[in-house]
């Protein structure tokens, strides 16, 4: 199946996202609104309908990801057209694509909550923190160290 998405729905400062990247760390500067969360969401779901990838997306508190990363990819699924390709699952806080491959919402205020994750299908392939800001050096390290 082939999915077009018009290059129209992506803010033009951050189209450069969406080229194949070959960075192992990506970090996107810009103040509150600019659209780093929204962009950053729009590509992991593109990567996840291409298939082959799975995402674990972090922050630093659980119970915040239900309002924010979690409501934002719902709200950009639905946008896109796309809520066909996605089953989402608001209590484990996870998505999973028709192709298999699911994007995890894990928060780090118990570094425990990151051990022996798995996916359905492969294995974690991608990494976004959101609100690196929240982080410690500690927290990080533990995620490398768990990744």
């Amino acid at each position: 199946m082939k999915i077009k998405i018009h290059k129209r729905i992506f803010n033009k400062r951050y189209l450069e996202l969406l080229k194949d990247r070959k960075e192992n760390i990506l970090i996107l500067y810009g103040g509150a609104a600019s659209g780093k969360s929204y962009a950053v969401a729009q590509k992991l779901i593109i990567t996840l309908l291409q298939g082959g990838r799975n995402i674990l997306v972090i922050r630093k508190v659980d119970k915040t990801i239900k309002d924010s990363v979690f409501a934002l990819f719902t709200s950009i699924i639905n946008q896109m057209g796309l809520s066909k390709e996605f089953d989402t699952n608001i209590t484990d806080r996870r998505i999973t694509c028709k192709n298999g491959y699911q994007i995890l919402m894990k928060g780090l205020d118990d570094p425990e909550k990151i051990k022996s994750i798995t996916v359905s299908k492969g294995q974690i392939t991608d990494c976004w923190i959101e609100e690196t800001t929240e982080l410690t050096e500690s927290d990080y390290n533990q995620l490398l160290l768990r990744l």
